[in-house]
């Protein structure tokens, strides 16, 4: 808390700010501009010249104040951008990395599934369609084609399994952590891509040690290394939004896996439980913060989360082909379309419903109370169980 109030800067109104920023993702576009935030003053420029990941620039511009139907916020008035040379070499590589994967999936697949495709893989979203993009955000699945910690499950699991095939367990595991980190690079550093890889590096580190890990003590250390070292964390929506659906995932899942349902629908039981898991320690967040909440994000999930894993494995494959050759990819990324369309075909069949439930405002404490019954809920089960054992 010291070191976030001693660094927190108090912007005003009139005065010249000037700043050397990386862009470590695409800005937002719309129709006639770009936009993007630093240090929480909102920036918007012309649509061209295009800025992209990796691009350094120098912004400089007048502090001004624009009132929206959220609030004032904080801009710069008339910014003036200029593009810095970059020196960095792993910047480079990462952004190359990058380019090379998007055009081997925009040249492969329709304009809607290339962009799902990278949105799954990488995180990129300036890919994908504007419209194709509010139907996602009505559907309450935003959150799928946003580099989540399910890729950094998959990619680390991949890369094990590989691995160990051709080098001791301990080297596979040091590799799969620099795999891990690679990856967190390439995704710009999303906060749920961060604390989903350092929670791996940490399990990963605690098997070649022989050390024994509690998931839910690694993500609280996560959690606090993450904002020790950036105290803002703390007010981002999708950091909490991450922390939330994981310990949800962690402590709300194995209670409902335990209770019993009919055989037929077993098959689709983990992605339930999960996804039910998830809403359960997200609902009053997404409300508080977006104002709405879509009714059908629950059965849209359930229909469209058993996709992600198949279309990550293929997808991961041909990106990573693409490396060598885009010829290469073609099958791999071809294979992945068939899921993709799917999951585009459901989201553009829910669009056509009015399902969402909106509030002006959500009080601080009945979040907080709310918390607190299914924490005790939570406790209360997980005492009888451990009773009855």
């Amino acid at each position: 808390m010291f070191f976030y109030y001693d660094s927190d800067q108090e912007y005003e109104v009139g005065r010249e700010f000037k700043k050397t920023y990386s862009f470590m993702h695409e800005p937002k576009r719309n129709e006639i501009s770009q936009y993007f935030f630093v240090d929480g003053l909102f920036i918007s420029i012309p649509l061209y010249p295009r800025y992209t990941y990796g691009d350094i620039v120098d912004i400089s511009g007048r502090i001004d104040k624009r009132t929206t139907e959220k609030g004032e916020l904080l801009t710069i008035e008339n910014p003036t951008i200029s593009k810095v040379v970059s020196n960095n070499p792993f910047l480079f590589i990462t952004k190359f990395v990058r380019e090379r994967i998007g055009e081997a999936v925009m040249k492969a697949l329709p304009q809607k599934e290339a962009g799902l495709l990278l949105g799954i893989i990488l995180g990129v979203r300036d890919k994908i369609d504007n419209e194709f993009y509010k139907e996602l955000r009505s559907a309450g699945v935003l959150h799928v084609v946003a580099a989540s910690g399910q890729n950094v499950s998959i990619l680390a699991a991949l890369l094990i399994v590989s691995l160990q095939k051709v080098v001791k367990r301990k080297i596979a595991i040091l590799f799969t952590g620099i795999g891990i980190l690679f990856y967190s690079v390439l995704t710009g550093f999303d906060p749920p891509i961060v604390r989903a890889s350092v929670m791996a590096i940490i399990s990963f580190g605690a098997v070649a040690l022989g050390r024994q890990t509690s998931g839910l003590l690694a993500l609280l250390l996560t959690g606090w290394g993450m904002v020790l070292i950036s105290p803002g964390l703390l007010e981002d929506v999708s950091f909490q939004l991450s922390f939330l659906a994981t310990c949800g995932i962690m402590m709300i899942k194995p209670i409902l896996d335990r209770i019993k349902i009919p055989e037929r629908i077993t098959l689709f039981r983990d992605d339930v439980t999960t996804t039910i898991s998830a809403q359960i320690a997200t609902f009053p967040l997404i409300l508080g913060v977006f104002g709405t909440y879509s009714l059908l994000s629950l059965p849209i999930n359930i229909l469209i989360l058993w996709t992600v894993p198949i279309i990550m494995i293929f997808g991961g494959i041909g990106a990573l082909l693409s490396m060598v050759s885009p010829y290469l990819s073609l099958p791999f990324i071809y294979l992945s379309y068939p899921f993709l369309k799917y999951f585009s075909v459901i989201i553009d069949i829910s669009s056509h419903f009015d399902n969402a439930v909106g509030v002006e405002s959500l009080p601080q404490a009945l979040i907080f109370g709310y918390y607190l019954i299914i924490f005790g809920i939570v406790l209360g089960l997980t005492r009888h169980e451990r009773r009855e054992n």
